[in-house]
This record gives C-alpha cells, structure tokens and sequence, in this order.
C-alpha cells in the first residue's frame, strides 16, 4: 500500500494489508528488517522519521492510528487509540520539527501529533468539514460535496516552507494551509 525512501536514499520501508512494516536495502535487494505493528487495519502511509538515523518510522493505517515504531529494535514505542474516526491515510514529518507527525484521513482532519507530548489528544489543524465549497464546473456534485462526508486523503509539506501544507481530498481540489494563521486557506 505504500513505499517510502529514507531521506539519503539508502533504505526503503513499505506498509501493506498485513499490518507490518518492511524495510529494505534497495540497491542491495536485501530485506533488513520486519516489524509487526498494533495497527489493526491496513497501513496506507509509513515515513521515516527526520534526526533518527533512520532509526523510527511513523505509520497510519485503516485503524485511525498513528504509529511509531523502532526498527532497531523492532517494535512500536508510540501507539495511541486512534485520533481519526475512519481511516488515517497520509503520515508526514517536517525535517525541521521531527517530533511534530501530521496526519490526515476520512474524517476530514488535519491533526497535529506531538510525540513529545506523552497521552496528550493532537491538535486538530483542519477541518473539510468547514471548507469552502469549489467553483462550480456544472457537472453536477463533484466529490461528495452534496454529502457530510469529506475525507483528506493526501498531505504534503513544502520542503522549502515547512509551514506551508498541501490537502487534497474527496472533492478534487487541492487547498494549501499556511499553518501560521491555523486554519486558514489560502487564496
């Protein structure tokens, strides 16, 4: 379901269908690691985590959960309840901020996840749910718009802005935060 290099190139970690994660030597075509994770769907995102030495990876799956696991050692260190009511679909890390996991999912949510944080709630960035509607283009209800269901399902930081966050979702429009000014599209 996802595949993802580390930040040099030289390893790759993948999530799928069973709930684990893999990680590879890629040029090597060597398997270097398996970790069984608490997730209990299938995992759609898994990133490594900036400043570990490739060390920690985060994943989001099926279950709503957002997961840190140790490759070194092979296990999660931080799974909480899930914070997305339905699937959480994207996981990123900004290079400057590597405690601060952004996740996205079928509940319409951007949240913030500060792993420093211990059992503390993330912080909800975003909503779809209050999102202005798309121009128009007369083919009728683009996206579910017609619906109370819109899902994120895509997240991206600008590598050169990191407070800058691109959305995409149920509706087929992209939407950029500037996360400086919460919630707030810009135009």
């Amino acid at each position: 379901n996802c595949v993802s290099y580390s930040k040099e190139g030289g390893l790759l970690v993948s999530g799928s269908d069973d709930r684990s994660l893999m990680v590879w030597h890629p040029l090597e075509h060597s398997h270097l690691a398996t970790i069984e994770t608490p997730h209990t769907g299938n995992i759609f995102s898994a990133k490594f985590m900036p400043h570990s030495s490739n060390r920690l990876v985060v994943s989001s799956a099926a279950d709503g959960r957002v997961v840190v696991s140790d490759i070194s050692r092979g296990v999660a260190i931080k799974a909480g309840n899930p914070t997305h009511s339905g699937s959480c679909y994207k996981v990123r890390v900004e290079e400057s901020q590597p405690s601060l996991i952004l996740s996205c999912g079928e509940d319409g949510f951007l949240q913030a996840h500060d792993i420093r944080a211990g059992g503390e709630a993330p912080k909800v960035l975003y909503s779809a749910r209050n999102a202005k509607a798309p121009p128009s283009t007369g083919a009728g209800d683009e996206g579910g718009w017609g619906s109370s269901r819109k899902t994120v399902c895509a997240l991206d930081i600008n590598p050169v802005q990191s407070h800058i966050v691109s959305l995409g979702g149920s509706d087929g429009v992209t939407r950029t935060l500037d996360l400086r000014m919460g919630s707030s599209q810009l135009e």
